[in-house]
């Protein structure tokens, strides 16, 4: 998963940074920073994603962004 990703699952979910990092029990100014590129992506953030969100609906987003 990359930012891009990230951001495009946010966003297509209809979720503020704020929301989303409420769903990942993250901060927000860590969301921002992660769709910047200013902070990685890490493990433990990536496996909350896919949690909260299920592997199929993150590939369904992948597809729709071509990827």
């Amino acid at each position: 998963m990359d930012r891009h990703l990230f951001k495009n699952i946010r966003e297509l979910n209809g979720l503020s940074q704020y929301e989303m990092a409420a769903k990942i029990e993250v901060s927000r100014s860590l969301v921002a920073k992660v769709e910047t590129g200013d902070r990685g992506l890490t493990l433990d953030i990536v496996k909350k994603v896919k949690q909260e969100f299920g592997v199929k609906h993150i590939e369904q987003v992948r597809d729709v962004m071509g990827h």
